[in-house]
């Protein structure tokens, strides 16, 4: 059998790029990524632009009282922690590999600094995209 070998890859041209960035953590220690909890934190944008308007128009006038704003946090941590149910397999926290990784911890608590930066990673070009198009 024969093996290829391939010379050293340079990355001081992009060391900030971030999905080197994520490469190199995974490197380390398994990455606080879920797929249910990073989705339900990407689905709400923190703040847009279509909602600031209206609120600026509605000044002065009566309007029905506004939801309050959701926290990402709250949603991702109760994704990741969704019960399995008829249509559902259930949360990131019910895969066998995730149990596997972080057993013992609570990566939504301990590691949740490590999951949002990775989240806002890969999040937010979809979460600005979200934005300019409702603008």
């Amino acid at each position: 059998m024969k093996s290829l070998r391939y010379g050293p890859v340079c990355l001081t041209l992009c060391p900030g790029w971030p999905p080197v960035e994520s490469a190199r953590d995974g490197m380390r220690r398994p990455l606080p990524f879920f797929a249910v909890a990073g989705y339900a934190w990407g689905r709400r944008p923190p703040c847009s632009r279509r909602a600031s308007r209206e609120r600026g128009r509605a000044r002065g006038k009566k309007t029905r009282p506004q939801p309050r704003p959701v926290d990402p946090r709250d949603e991702a941590t109760k994704a990741y922690h969704e019960q399995p149910a008829d249509y559902s397999s259930g949360g990131d926290a019910q895969d066998a590999y995730v149990a596997l990784c972080f057993r013992g911890i609570d990566p939504m608590v301990e590691r949740w600094d490590d999951f949002e930066r990775l989240a806002e990673r890969l999040f937010d070009g979809w979460r600005h995209a979200m934005l300019e198009g409702e603008g």
